[in-house]
């Protein structure tokens, strides 16, 4: 579905309200119905030899084990990218009509494709 530019300032003045309305630091983790136990990745996509030798090496420069090393690196990108992942997450949201928090459930039951 190809948005017009009306449609485009229509959902920038919703996402700009909600910002206003809510903290945009985070969402509402209270509002958010996910499974108790965590869950463990167990693929990443195909390294170069190149960085796989680094991440080895990083790997045992720190005395840890690759998988700790990659969980480290998992969680610094969600650190890093949290503003710019909300800024979508809102976008979506004021498309579709619905918080935050719903539009985050959907995406991540697969019941909305962003």
């Amino acid at each position: 579905m190809a948005l017009t530019p009306d449609d485009i300032e229509a959902i920038a003045q919703r996402v700009a309200a909600i910002t206003k309305q809510q903290n945009a630091s985070d969402l509402d983790w209270s509002q958010i119905k996910l499974p108790i136990e965590a869950r463990k990745v167990n693929q990443s996509g195909t390294l170069s030899a190149i960085d796989f030798a680094r991440l080895s090496v990083s790997a045992k420069l720190l005395g840890k084990g690759l998988a700790a090393v990659m969980q480290t690196a998992v969680v610094t990108y969600l650190r890093r990218n949290r503003e710019e992942h909300l800024k979508m997450l809102e976008f979506i949201a004021a498309r579709e009509g619905i918080s935050r928090e719903e539009t985050f459930m959907q995406i991540y039951n697969g019941t909305l494709k962003p």
